[in-house]
């Protein structure tokens, strides 16, 4: 997935980039017993890792934090209610239906978004990534 992000960012991003699986992560480490006797017997295996997934977190931080911290686009409306009302996934272009696309491309040049959905994705992407990233 991270791969996928460091190729085409716009792409991983429309497929909601590493959202799931580091909200995923963070779900499995909250629950997760560290003083269990299984982990507590494979604690070298479970440092190499923890080791790894830093250094994942890192290549992703990497990738998600320049496009959120740019003033070079404009988010014209409230991250949180985006995200909670599931709209942002509406202005996600499907390629392969070229009306949907056209009818996309002047709903966002009519709203004010200047026709850019590609720097919308990708802003809600890198966005989401990086809530996980500090959650």
């Amino acid at each position: 997935v991270v791969e996928e992000g460091e190729r085409d960012l716009c792409e991983a991003c429309k497929r909601s980039f590493v959202h799931g699986v580091l909200l995923t992560l963070r779900y499995t480490f909250d629950e997760l017993n560290w003083n269990s006797a299984a982990i507590q017997s494979c604690l070298s295996e479970m440092r190499s890792l923890v080791g790894k997934l830093l250094q994942l977190i890192m290549r992703i931080t990497s990738l998600a934090l320049w496009v959120v911290s740019s003033d070079a686009w404009y988010m014209p409306y409230d991250m949180d209610d985006m995200i909670d009302d599931g709209s942002f996934l509406l202005d996600i272009i499907d390629e392969d239906q070229p009306d949907t696309a056209l009818a996309t491309t002047e709903k966002n040049a009519k709203s004010g978004n200047n026709g850019k959905p590609a720097e919308h994705v990708i802003m809600v992407g890198c966005w989401l990534a990086m809530k996980e990233v500090m959650d």
